[in-house]
């Protein structure tokens, strides 16, 4: 046995629910992006799956159990990356707006954003093989800015079907960077509380979740997916911090904006993520004996994020086909 020595992990918008994209060889339908860049901290690929529950019945003769299918589920999987672009906040958020050079980006009130076909693909060796997932859609993003480390997400996503190589031959086209960009973030998270800058945070997580429902059809076989509203953001902030304002407004119980800018290691593309309406729910002081200055660790709550990413500026190219918002 020759063993698999090559894999791909790519992703492609969909033009329809329920139509996968990635389904030939080569040539058009072969068009996929990968997700960004990956180090050691981003660990292995997540394989979709599917969960094949079995219910047990019993006939009155007899005292074994008869065992017959359940309805299939489709667990939701994750895939942890260094983004190269703003477009996963596209895929969460749902609606991406051209705002030459900049692209903003919010969240879609009504109707359903363009679903993903994601594939993992084995290559090489005697059994090359593929697992896709068939109108992905994104309903929780962390993402973790840290002093002296890349900028990292972590992406889950629901979906509707799951397919093999059995349905779809391998692709053999290398696929694109995503957005046909380069280059991570530097994790430094640049922060501004009610437009005062907040020197010595050292890392910044904020995490978003978007509520979905499953419905199926078809015995089943069929499933559909929705998506509903967001819900508040959670945000975690250390650091030692050399300013009161975030302490004075969080014994005052004060609503803040808050500001997070990203910026690539050409110290020039970034992303800025504007959180509204922030809460600060714990702010805790922890520091050795006798020694200062304490580090700080703080918990919020945010109404909403929204981004403004230079994609433009730095060489984005056809804004239709990096972004989608409603179908």
């Amino acid at each position: 046995m020759v063993l698999n020595k090559t894999s791909k992990d790519v992703w492609q918008y969909q033009d329809a629910v329920g139509t996968a994209q990635i389904t030939t060889a080569t040539g058009a339908g072969a068009v996929c992006f990968e997700f960004g860049e990956y180090n050691e901290a981003c660990g292995k690929w997540s394989v979709p799956n599917t969960q094949n529950p079995v219910e047990s019945h019993w006939v009155y003769n007899s005292g074994t159990p008869t065992l017959i299918n359940g309805e299939r589920k489709y667990p939701t999987f994750k895939k942890v990356f260094l983004p190269v672009t703003a477009q996963c906040y596209a895929w969460m958020q749902g609606l991406p707006v051209n705002a030459t050079p900049a692209v903003t980006i919010s969240t879609l009130t009504s109707g359903m954003t363009n679903p993903l076909t994601i594939r993992t693909q084995e290559d090489g060796g005697t059994h090359p093989d593929n697992v896709q997932a068939v109108d992905c859609y994104c309903v929780g993003l962390t993402s973790n800015a840290e002093r002296d480390k890349s900028f990292l997400v972590e992406a889950e996503f629901i979906y509707g079907e799951l397919q093999d190589v059995n349905d779809y031959d391998n692709i053999t086209d290398p696929p694109l960077a995503a957005g046909l960009m380069i280059g991570s973030y530097n994790g430094n998270p640049i922060l501004e509380w009610n437009s005062v800058s907040i020197p010595g945070i050292e890392k910044a997580v904020w995490m978003e979740k978007k509520e979905s429902e499953v419905v199926s059809a078809d015995e089943g076989v069929l499933q559909t997916i929705h998506t509903f509203k967001s819900e508040s953001v959670k945000i975690m902030l250390w650091g030692g911090i050399e300013v009161d304002d975030m302490w004075d407004d969080y014994k005052a119980r004060t609503t803040r904006d808050m500001t997070i800018q990203l910026i690539k290691f050409d110290a020039t593309s970034n992303i800025m993520f504007t959180f509204t309406n922030c809460r600060i729910t714990s702010f805790e002081r922890i520091g050795e004996r006798y020694k200062g200055k304490y580090a700080s660790a703080i918990t919020l709550e945010a109404e909403k994020v929204t981004e403004s990413s230079d994609w433009f500026t730095e060489g984005g190219l056809v804004f239709a086909t990096h972004w989608k918002a409603a179908l």
